[in-house]
């Protein structure tokens, strides 16, 4: 289960509403739950119940990424409702692939991008932006190199302002020398929904 959550929520929102559910618990079991420890004094546990109020508060504005604090993958999944509607997992396509799907808010600014991910080496190529029409849909477009039949996995992100600025480098490294996968993200990179394809040979 706390591994379910954890690809849910983002580290520092899960050990926030840990600890504060936990400080909580001390309050109204007058001591540690599922142990023979009892706390008596009532100061030390308004103490507990006070910090765990506090620590629960602030997990709840990090998962909204309220006052600055960067949200969870859940939250903005619920908040923008990406999804891509245009391919079936495991369907052969060739390049260029024209993804589509649906939505619930558009962005306010350029966050979301296609990315495409060499299942054989776990590097990820940053793709294009979503263009979003008025009915609540949207697609792009994805070119990939020569085909292998071998799995892509195509995903729909969401990208912090740490991310855009490792983008704006790749993207810049691309179109000054080659092509160079990147293996790992900063903490407001967040997945919003993907698909695998078997890409084609030419």
């Amino acid at each position: 289960m706390t591994e379910f959550l954890s690809k849910l929520l983002d580290r520092q929102t899960l050990v926030l509403l840990i600890l504060g559910t936990a400080c909580t618990l001390v309050f109204v079991f007058q001591g540690i739950p599922l142990t023979n420890v009892s706390i008596v004094s009532a100061g030390t546990r308004l103490i507990a119940l006070g910090l765990g109020v506090i620590l629960l508060t602030l997990g709840i504005f990090s998962f909204f990424g309220f006052f600055g604090m960067r949200p969870s993958t859940l939250a903005l999944k619920h908040k923008y409702g990406i999804k891509i509607t245009s391919h079936a997992h495991n369907v052969s396509a060739s390049s260029p692939i024209e993804l589509r799907g649906n939505y619930k808010m558009k962005p306010k600014r350029d966050l979301i991008y296609a990315l495409e991910r060499n299942d054989q080496t776990n590097q990820f190529y940053i793709k294009n932006r979503l263009n979003f029409l008025a009915n609540k849909t949207w697609y792009t477009q994805v070119r990939i190199g020569n085909g292998d039949n071998k799995p892509r996995t195509l995903f729909i992100a969401y990208f912090g302002e740490d991310t855009k600025i490792l983008m704006d480098y790749f993207v810049k490294v691309r179109d000054e020398a080659k092509h160079v996968g990147i293996k790992a993200f900063p903490s407001d990179f967040h997945i919003l929904d993907e698909v695998t394809i078997i890409l084609l040979q030419p």
